[in-house]
């Protein structure tokens, strides 16, 4: 992300007179021009989250086609496309058919004898790209409210960048520590074949954590889903009352996954 701050200059007075108030006129909210404060131009790194989603892809169709049990005889993936060997001409056509089901037209595939090579569409790249600078803009907006600035300005520039301005704002280091802070979110599998409390027997494969109530849980380390799967998320409160996030997950079939608790 690139970032670049303009001037500050001594805050205006700008109140409103008790006769124009009378007449319910309103103040007048000063620009950095007028004001002064701190303007972030901050650009997505759109390949690595087009990388990535690859990635999550490709983890996803090896696993798909174990589960039904489409034999290959080799599966490779270099974050741009994969390339599949199948034993035969059916176990080929299986898989075909499994991701064009699946992921409708999120893949184009090219066929050469019984090697399948695939790529995402450019209509899945650009809406992979969408989403990415939109879920960037949602998440400056969150986090300059933290700032309790007055009529900030969080807007899309170009394709890639993102402007974020904050009128009279004075702790400019602060304010670069919270808008450029960079955040995580991983799903991850409990694991139920083995007991959290046995700590000197824990599989290489799962990692040990603890909950809010300092309790531990035992994930696997494989991760599942990112925040970048996360298409919509909104606060709610459960039948019994526990608050509860309510998200919406992309994928081929798009479900709402309600979260009780998140172990951080």
């Amino acid at each position: 992300m690139v970032f670049s701050i303009l001037y500050s200059l001594p805050t205006f007075v700008n109140t409103v007179p008790a006769w124009l108030t009378s007449m319910n006129a309103q103040k007048m909210n000063l620009g950095l021009d007028l004001k002064g404060g701190v303007h972030f131009l901050m650009e997505v790194d759109l390949d690595e989250v087009v990388s990535g989603k690859f990635q999550k892809f490709s983890n996803d169709i090896r696993s798909q086609l174990r589960k039904e049990k489409i034999r290959y005889n080799n599966f490779n993936n270099n974050l741009s496309e994969i390339n599949i060997a199948f034993n035969d001409s059916s176990s080929y056509e299986a898989a075909e058919d499994l991701i064009n089901n699946s992921y409708q037209e999120t893949f184009e595939l090219t066929r050469t004898g019984n090697k399948m090579k695939v790529i995402i569409s450019s209509k899945s790249l650009d809406d992979i790209r969408i989403a990415a600078i939109k879920q960037n803009t949602t998440t400056l907006r969150n986090r300059v409210n933290e700032l309790g600035v007055a009529e900030p300005i969080v807007q899309q520039s170009g394709k890639t960048r993102i402007v974020v301005e904050l009128p009279g704002i004075k702790d400019t280091t602060r304010a670069k520590e919270i808008i450029g802070a960079t955040a995580t979110l991983e799903f991850k599998m409990v694991d139920e074949d083995s007991d959290p409390y046995a700590t000197d027997n824990i599989s290489i494969n799962s990692k040990l954590y603890y909950d809010d109530s300092d309790q531990p849980v035992l994930l696997k380390r494989n991760i599942i889903l990112t925040g970048e799967n996360v298409v919509d998320a909104n606060s709610n409160l459960d039948r019994n009352g526990r608050a509860a996030v309510n998200i919406t997950l992309d994928g081929p079939e798009q479900k709402d996954l309600q979260i009780l608790q998140m172990i951080i």
